[in-house]
């Protein structure tokens, strides 16, 4: 009988304990606090790029066209992306700076970023797979290039249109390009 008087008690007394312990949140917004969330897992934005992060890092940045091809050696960070006939320039020159903006802004250790915007060839059946791709536009960019941290932010897709941008971006852009979209504004 003794044992059963002492199980009931310890029963009661962790069943009062564990109420109270739920109540203290309450308790604290009672007493006018305010309710904070906390963070159990927080999303790390890495500083580096290398071969562990980099097709997280470019999946992620919703990119228009396909990427046909990245290498990544000493800090030099080249990209190859796919495009149709359909693609606009503005989509084009978006894709580019968003890859700057990653490479110059996000990362610490890309200093030059080369990109080439490749159209490829739309035929149909096996045609398609001997034809190789024309070049639309090429990009050189250095972190050397002068005030570029404080530029690409506030660039637009448009922007790389202007002949001044891509003279000082290294941008440059193939006959084929000034056939489908005309030349970059002087």
């Amino acid at each position: 009988m003794r044992a059963w008087k002492q199980l009931g008690a310890a029963a009661a007394i962790a069943v009062t304990a564990s109420l109270v312990l739920s109540a203290l949140p309450m308790a604290d917004l009672a007493a006018g606090g305010t309710r904070h969330e906390l963070a159990v897992f927080r999303a790390v934005q890495p500083k580096l790029l290398n071969y562990d992060n980099v097709v997280e890092l470019l999946s992620g940045l919703g990119l228009q066209q396909k990427i046909k091809r990245v290498d990544l050696n000493r800090g030099v960070l080249a990209v190859d992306l796919l495009t149709g006939k359909r693609s606009t320039a503005e989509s084009l020159n978006g894709d580019v700076l968003e890859l700057l903006r990653l490479g110059f802004i996000r990362m610490e250790n890309v200093e030059r970023l080369l990109v080439r915007v490749l159209e490829c060839p739309e035929a149909a059946g096996d045609v398609q797979a001997s034809l190789a791709p024309s070049l639309l536009l090429s990009a050189d960019v250095r972190k050397t290039d002068e005030s570029l941290a404080e530029i690409i932010p506030i660039l637009h897709a448009g922007d790389l249109l202007e002949g001044s941008w891509s003279k000082r971006l290294r941008l440059s852009y193939t006959p084929l390009w000034r056939e489908r979209y005309g030349s970059p504004k002087s």
